[in-house]
């Protein structure tokens, strides 16, 4: 399915965002520095290790193939766009010490797959389910949603679960919510979310301004304080329990997502959430 590692240069590559499972405020720019703290010091420790003469995983790339399974000449990046762009950042800082004379092109190891847009795709999930700077749940299952979509049945739902982490019982209700599309003759958003609770209208989310957000941010802050005050404990395990069984499993992880990225979305409750079973399936209340 693979060849062994060899090299390309970055006029070999080819970015496509079918391939990238990250929200659009999470994708990374070749040609610029990447946003958030996360983000950053993860691009900031690739161009270290190359700085200090180390090596980075070979990116995996896709030898892209049309839908007669000719090959189209491209090379498209399945995973390890943040150490493209440390050897980018990295090439261009070499480049500017030179003061004119001409720059040396950079090779960068990688990873070939003649594959099929199906298996590629699969390849480029599980990659970015499991590395270094990986994807929210929410863009898990955005991508899961996204592959039922596409093509159905044929992925089997182990190998989907696996390469996702969504489970296999998500995966068959995606399966059912996608032929109920088709009987309807609709087409969803893509956004697992909207799409779960289908044909439900779901109302778009309106941030508070500046001043909203910090009177409620005050107001919780002081609810949470006299709260834990009240019932004072040292026991991380009650404190993330009680969390847990307040918002329930699915805003529980959709906060935890928030805290270990850079925070560019804002977390909202809906009433639905709140009246949920907070030990329930990951379909319920999303």
């Amino acid at each position: 399915m693979q060849s062994n590692v060899t090299t390309v240069t970055f006029d070999q590559i080819a970015l496509d965002d079918t391939f990238s499972m990250r929200e659009q405020r999470r994708k990374v720019d070749l040609n610029k520095q990447p946003k958030g703290r996360v983000s950053g010091t993860h691009l900031q420790h690739l161009r270290t290790v190359l700085k200090n003469g180390g090596l980075l995983d070979p990116v995996k790339l896709w030898q892209e193939v049309d839908g007669q399974g000719g090959t189209t000449g491209r090379l498209v990046v399945l995973d390890g766009r943040y150490r493209i762009a440390a050897y980018r950042a990295e090439q261009a800082t070499k480049d500017r010490k030179k003061l004119g004379k001409k720059p040396t092109p950079v090779t960068i190891p990688a990873r070939i797959y003649a594959v099929t847009k199906a298996e590629a795709l699969l390849i480029a999930l599980q990659s970015n389910s499991k590395e270094t700077l990986p994807l929210t749940y929410s863009e898990r299952s955005n991508a899961a949603w996204r592959m039922v979509w596409e093509f159905g049945d044929s992925i089997p739902k182990p190998r989907l679960a696996a390469a996702s982490g969504i489970s296999p019982r998500t995966i068959l209700t995606m399966r059912r919510q996608r032929k109920a599309f088709r009987d309807a003759n609709d087409t969803p958003s893509l956004d697992w979310r909207k799409d779960l609770r289908w044909p439900k209208e779901v109302k778009e989310y309106c941030p508070p301004t500046d001043e909203q957000k910090a009177e409620m941010v005050t107001a919780l802050a002081k609810g949470f304080r006299q709260t834990l005050n009240s019932n004072f404990t040292k026991d991380l395990a009650t404190l993330a329990d009680a969390l847990e069984e307040a918002l329930g499993i699915q805003q529980m992880r959709y906060l935890i997502d928030y805290l270990r990225t850079d925070g560019g979305d804002e977390i909202f409750l809906e009433e639905d959430d709140l009246k949920m079973d907070p030990r329930g399936s990951e379909e319920a209340g999303f």
